[in-house]
Formats: structure tokens, sequence, C-alpha cells
């Protein structure tokens, strides 16, 4: 009897929870069709309610000493459900049930058939509705209980991908081949002139063409000295590349390119003239950063899309690519971020970016410069720091020297610092590192956070 009341209240539980709040991109009639369409198909791998509930009691009961035999006859189940529910399945500190796939596999987190849908649509969502290949391989690490015919039903009725599916493209005509990381670096600008986030009209987009690691900078103007700039902060992140690749634009083909390439003995490749498709890996990649951009235009309601490349380039470098079979930050670092967890959270927070966390910077250092009575009051809310120093509360950076002045007034000290409208002084400046103290510093959001690597490379290994 206790086993039935038992059931028989996790039933109206389950029905209770079946009308959560619908994600972006679907409907309560999405849900409802996903639930005949389920229904009316046989899967081995999903684990209906009852049966889920059925498991659950079972290692309660032998958790709590009871055996197969008293079990037995009380008539739950039969004796070979027992011996398969207690070599195959277990229980975690909070009650929910896992699964112990074979030797060397990962325990999966079991889903009862009424909660398929749920889970789908938020794996969808947290990697940016990237596609069927990438959200089965986020689903099939971590849970349990969910076909792959029920991924792709639930992306090929999901509303905000089907508004911004891409067309067919012809292949590319020129096979480019690179064999290890930093080997090969594309770079080229995405144009969002008719779309303008207040002063941001492009982006600057560079991939890594092995590994397919990427970064995104927003850009005011289609100039060479801005491109510089956000290539410098990916060469004090990454290293210098051995060869470059870009087209024959205005922003590419310049003195500051080609001093930065001789500092760093970098090797130049230009594309063809009017053929986009010679450096074909990163215009296609364009394309998916445009499609992603608006999805999230879409799913914010916003128009501010450079809040955006910061965690759209986080996505994309933990996703897993078609071509490599593995994600780019795995290729780069060797290793699987450290926030990714079995509850997988959306890393796209709209309120605080690197963008923002600058502009409060400048704020906080005109005001203390301001300010000669004393040491300035750290800010009520958090305190913050530039995007290139931003570091993991863990670690505790030095306290730089105070630059030589002939006069203590700020004043003195300000006149000091480089101009960062002067082309030829950022380039010298390119190697030196500036560290900022960190004071009352709270947790920043983990998508801020970015392990820097550096490598080094020479000329005479291209020989």
């Amino acid at each position: 009897m206790g086993y039935q009341a038992s059931l028989h209240e996790g039933l109206e539980h389950a029905s209770s929870q079946a009308h959560v709040p619908i994600q972006e991109g679907f409907t309560n009639e999405h849900r409802n069709l996903f639930d005949e369409w389920l229904m009316s198909n046989t899967f081995k791998s999903v684990v209906i309610r009852e049966q889920y509930l059925m498991r659950l009691h079972v290692l309660h009961a032998l958790a709590n000493g009871h055996n197969s035999r008293q079990l037995l006859k009380d008539g739950v189940c039969s004796l070979s459900f027992i011996q398969k529910t207690r070599q195959n399945y277990s229980l975690n500190e909070r009650g929910e049930l896992y699964y112990h796939a074979r030797k060397g596999k990962a325990t999966l987190l079991v889903i009862p058939d009424d909660e398929v849908f749920d889970v789908i649509v938020r794996e969808h969502n947290a990697i940016h509705h990237q596609g069927t290949s990438k959200t089965w391989y986020e689903i099939s690490r971590r849970y349990h209980g969910i076909p792959k015919r029920a991924v792709d039903w639930v992306l090929r009725h999901c509303l905000l991908c089907h508004d911004h599916r891409p067309g067919p493209r012809p292949a590319p005509t020129q096979k480019i081949s690179s064999h290890e990381v930093m080997e090969r670096v594309q770079m080229d600008l995405i144009d969002m002139r008719r779309e303008p986030d207040r002063k941001y009209r492009w982006i600057l987009h560079i991939k890594d063409h092995y590994s397919r690691f990427c970064m995104l900078y927003p850009l005011r103007r289609r100039r060479g000295k801005h491109v510089v700039r956000c290539f410098l902060q990916w060469i004090a992140t990454m290293g210098p590349p051995m060869i470059l690749q870009t087209d024959n634009g205005v922003e590419f083909v310049n003195a500051l390119i080609t001093q930065v390439a001789v500092q760093h003995q970098i090797l130049i490749r230009r594309g063809q003239s009017g053929r986009p498709r010679s450096q074909g890996l990163i215009e296609r990649a364009n394309g998916h950063v445009r499609n992603l951009i608006a999805k999230w235009c879409n799913r914010f309601g916003e128009n501010r899309w450079s809040r955006s490349l910061p965690s759209i380039a986080l996505a994309c470098n933990t996703s897993v690519h078609s071509s490599t079979r593995r994600t780019p930050f795995e290729m780069v670092f060797g290793r699987a971020p450290s926030w990714q967890r079995l509850a997988r959270l959306d890393p796209l927070d709209p309120t605080l970016t690197n963008m923002e966390l600058g502009l409060e910077y400048e704020q906080q250092q005109s005001q203390s410069s301001v300010d000669t009575n004393g040491p300035p009051t750290p800010s009520p809310v958090r305190s913050v720091v530039p995007p290139m120093a931003l570091s993991p509360p863990s670690e505790t950076l030095p306290s730089p020297s105070p630059p030589p002045s002939p006069s203590p007034s700020p004043s003195s000290s300000s006149s000091q610092r480089i101009s960062s409208d002067d082309p030829s002084a950022l380039v010298s400046q390119s190697r030196k590192t500036t560290s900022v103290p960190i004071v009352n510093q709270e947790p920043i959001p983990r998508e801020v956070y970015f392990r820097r690597g550096t490598r080094v490379s020479t000329l005479t290994s291209l020989m």
C-alpha cells in the first residue's frame, strides 16, 4: 500500500510539473505535439514516469535495509528488475536517479518521458540554437533517456531557428590545410552598418584555422588602427600566429599590419581580389555569427548586439565542431571548461559585459584623478577591472609601481599615459602588460573568465 500511495503522489506531481513555462522558440502546442509523437513511437531508451518512480522506490527500499525477498512479497516488481536497478542505477544526495553506463563512460542523469521536451529545449537555448548535432552532443554526455530522434523533432519545430535558417551555399573553391594550433589565423570584418549598435558598426572576427577557436571584437570604424588594436589583444591572449590570412581590404593592407607582422615574425597571406571564398572558413563562420546575433536580439528584445559578442564567442568555443569532433576550447587548452557541470547554465547574461566593465573602470579612474584629498572611495556596487586584466577571484594581481614623475600632482602622471589613438605608440607598447589592483572584488560572472595561453613561433619553422 505504501508503494501504491507514493506512486500515485509521484504521478500527480509529474502532471502538475508538465506545464512549466515554455522557453524561446517554442509554444505549448509544440509540447502537446511532442508528447503525442513520443507516445506513438517505441524507443528503448525512453524511461516512462511509472518505471522511473519504481526504480526510485527499489533503491530507497534497498538503502533502508530491505532485501529483494521483501520487495518480491510486496509485488512491486520482478527479480530481474531489482537486480538491474541495483547494478545499473544509483541515487545522489538530492535523491536524483543516475544511470551507470559502460566502463569508462560518465554517469548520466535519468530523465523521465514527461521531462524530455523541457531538457532538449533548455540545452538548445543554452548553446544559442546552434543546430542538431551540437545539441545532441551536449545532451548525450549528460542525460539518459533522450533519443536522438527526439532532438531532431524538437529542433525541426523551433520557431527561432526556422526564422533565421540560412539558405544553401556553394562549396569553397580553395582548400586550406593546417596541422597545429596557431599555425594559420584568418581575420575578416562583419558589416553591421545596417543594424548599428550606437557607435559600433563593424565586427572583427579572428579565427584559428586548425582549432576553430574564435574571438569577436566590436569596431566603430573600418580603419587599420582599430584592427591592429584588436589583433594585438589576440596576440596578448593567444600568442602570435605563424601565418595571418586576410583579404585585400584597406583595413588589412597597411603599414601598421606590416609593422606588427615584422615585430612578431608573422607571414601575411592575402586572399584573391574579389574572391571572398578564398578563405571560406571564416566566411562561413561570419554567417554563423550573424545568425547567432539575430537570434540573440530576437530572444532578449534589444538591438545592443555588441553585448552579445563575448557570450557568442564563448558558446562557439565550447561547442563541439563538426569537422574536428571536439570543442575549440579543448583543442587549444587541452581540457574542458571548468564551469561545465551536470546542470548546464545559460552562459549568456546581457546585463554585464566586458564593455560595461571597461566603461565603469574609466569612470572610476576619472573620479580618482579628480579627488586629490585622499584615495578614491570604492564603488558600493562592485569594483571593476579593465577587460584585459580580468582574472579569477583566487588570483591576486601585483600593484603597479608608479611611473617616475617630476611633480606629485595627479595631472603629471596622467600626462605620461600613451594615447590609444596613436598607432605607432600602440604597436611599440604591444608586449607591455599592465596590472591593476583589485579592491573589494566580488565574484565576476563566469562568462568573462578566460584562461590565457601564450605561444612563441619562429620564422625558421616555415622554411
